[in-house]
């Protein structure tokens, strides 16, 4: 299962400006899918900062961060990724805490990963009623 680009698509905006800004700090770097980890995270931290700042101006606290990422009115933050990842969307449902909603099959061949599907829709994946008891 994939959740995000491979290192190789590089025709993808998003794949290079994150390969890009990788090098440019950590200019030793192998990428690898680890990069598209930190960089899906702090592509969700920076959309759900600058969402927060135009509601609320500074100084922002969690709850402020939370409330413009998963607005109850549907409106969260909703964001291109370029082609590193299919779209980042808040902006389905309120209690959905998951900002990805597809996905690809691939399969190692001859060592090397193959995508063997276009993007996928995942089924909705809600955290309410999962709370910890």
């Amino acid at each position: 299962v994939l959740w995000s680009a491979l290192p190789e698509d590089t025709h993808l905006p998003g794949v290079k400006l994150m390969i890009e800004q990788t090098l440019k700090n950590y200019p030793d770097d192998e990428i690898t899918s680890n990069n598209f980890d930190g960089w899906m995270y702090f592509f969700t931290l920076e959309k759900g900062l600058k969402a927060a700042l135009e509601e609320v101006g500074y100084p922002v606290t969690g709850e402020d961060f939370a409330r413009a990422v998963m607005s109850a009115d549907g409106t969260g933050i909703w964001a291109d990724t370029g082609g590193c990842f299919p779209p980042l969307d808040f902006t389905t449902d309120p209690k959905d805490a998951n900002g990805f909603h597809q996905m690809r099959m691939a399969q190692v061949q001859n060592g090397e990963i193959v995508p063997l599907t276009d993007w996928m829709d995942l089924p909705h994946l809600s955290y309410v009623g999962l709370e910890a008891k």
